[in-house]
């Protein structure tokens, strides 16, 4: 139980004090923005998930190729990165504001 965590531990106190490969990896633009809404993804993805991905699979009579079966997964996975940011914009960032300026700046 206790080695897990430590090794875990190790690895981002190594990575966080690093200039390495894996750290200009984690700090590029797209891994930020990723980062930026993730919370966002992890409460959509499996509602766009079910909304289009699994309907496609679950048609009657549907063979589908790798190369098909990997355009829905890039066309799906893509819907959910807009979705999020939608989400995150609309909802996180702007009415987050909102409530903080209503309630905290008020106080």
């Amino acid at each position: 139980m206790f080695f897990i965590p430590s090794i875990f531990v190790i690895i981002i106190f190594i990575l966080l004090h690093s200039n390495g490969y894996v750290t200009k990896i984690l700090e590029s633009k797209p891994l930020q923005f990723l980062g930026k809404i993730s919370y966002a993804l992890y409460l959509n993805h499996w509602i766009v998930f079910m909304i289009i991905f699994k309907p496609i699979f679950d048609l009657p009579g549907g063979h589908y190729s790798e190369i098909s079966q990997l355009l829905i997964f890039v066309f799906t996975t893509l819907i959910i990165i807009i979705y999020s940011y939608g989400t995150y914009f609309f909802i996180e960032h702007k009415f987050g504001r909102f409530l903080r300026d209503k309630y905290i700046s008020h106080q």
